[in-house]
């Protein structure tokens, strides 16, 4: 009989231990798990253009990092940078992406969010395009902007207007010197510039949709894949941005997330630039770089030709760049603050760290060292 007893007892006292280190054991757990694990829903701004986050996106690797059984991603397509800003403002969208000058506008004007990747640095996806019969070329530009005998569409405060102030200050001619710029240089954004259509046989059409307002434009300076569909119409090049000679200048798309989302959950945050670092993978490998430029040519609705004219960066690559990101960002700024009116900046001569807190490196960073580990 006291073997018995002995034998419940035992029992009962390892049954308590258990329950006990069990207990300490969840209790542990719980303390480590972030705020993630409550989160629900990601919102997410997007554009249509050739990047990473488009490959990722179709390509299943949003998926990987973020199972649907836990996070669901919301996506909103924007058409351009100052209306991403206007959604990260009102806390319409946790992350966003964003051409490099609105980035810096938002920079100027305190916007609460950080840049934590590059999405791609524009080459031949951008450029100051002219109607085949217009007569405009490099040569002349300058003096029939002057002279405001032709208009050129662009979407103020972009990275294409960013563009075109560098390609005129590269032929002695600054926006701001301008009289009257407005009359000459159209804030218009890429909808105002160009329609996009689909015909029964689903090729791509469309027509210059300010054509019949104020005598209509003559050029523009856009992004793809409106930028495509103006040349099919008959449209050509003067100048991409891949040919502008200034050091500090660049455009670029960056991912942005606001900084409440980031101090909560930068865990998401590193889980958001590896499904993009596993797009610029399959991109940049030559093995599967030929799938990987269909999926975007079908994504986009754009030429394999015109998808490979933007350069991508592993994270690596982005580490490098992201060092010296600063410097252009504040000269994209100090272009804004002098073009653009709605721009209110503090002082322009501040200190590297202002520009330079506005860039978030550590997710770039954990996953370029997880990538060499795993190559070890």
């Amino acid at each position: 009989m006291r073997t018995y007893k002995f034998s419940v007892i035992l029992v009962l006292l390892l049954a308590c231990f258990l329950l006990i280190f069990s207990a300490c054991s969840n209790s542990s757990d719980d303390s480590e798990r972030s705020q993630s694990e409550l989160l629900k829903d990601i919102y997410i701004g997007y554009q249509e253009v050739t990047s990473p986050e488009i490959l990722a996106k179709a390509s299943g690797y949003f998926e990987e990092e973020f199972p649907d059984s836990e996070i669901t991603l919301h996506w909103i397509k924007y058409d351009a940078g100052p209306d991403v800003n206007e959604a990260i403002i009102n806390e319409v969208i946790d992350i966003g992406e964003i051409g490099s000058a609105p980035a810096a506008e938002a920079i100027l004007n305190n916007y609460p969010y950080q840049i934590f990747y590059i999405q791609f640095i524009s080459d031949k996806n951008e450029a100051l395009v002219v109607k085949n019969d217009s007569g405009i070329n490099e040569n002349n530009i300058k003096k029939q902007i002057e002279d405001k005998t032709i208009k050129i569409g662009v979407t103020y405060g972009s990275t294409a207007h960013f563009g075109l102030g560098s390609f005129l200050e590269s032929k002695g001619l600054k926006l701001k010197d301008i009289d009257n710029v407005e009359s000459v240089i159209k804030d218009l954004s890429p909808n105002e510039i160009v329609e996009k259509e689909k015909s029964e046989d689903n090729k791509i059409s469309g027509q210059w949709r300010f054509d019949s307002i104020n005598g209509g434009i003559d050029g523009a300076f856009i992004w793809q894949p409106k930028l495509g569909i103006l040349k099919k119409l008959g449209g050509q090049d003067i100048i991409t941005v891949g040919e502008i000679k200034n050091p500090n200048f660049i455009s670029a798309d960056l991912s942005i997330v606001r900084n409440d989302f980031l101090e909560k959950h930068p865990e998401l945050v590193k889980k958001y630039v590896r499904a993009l670092d596993k797009a610029v993978k399959y991109y940049q490998d030559p093995e599967t770089k030929s799938e990987a430029v269909k999926i975007l040519s079908e994504q986009l609705d754009l030429s394999e030709e015109n998808v490979k004219l933007t350069k991508w960066l592993n994270a690596q690559e982005q580490e490098k760049e992201m060092k010296t990101m600063w410097k252009k960002l504040r000269a994209t700024a100090e272009f804004l603050k002098q073009n653009v009116s709605k721009s209110v900046s503090p002082d322009l001569e501040a200190k590297e760290d202002y520009y330079d807190k506005a860039i978030y490196r550590k997710a770039v960073e954990e996953v370029g060292k997880e990538n060499k580990e795993n190559s070890n």
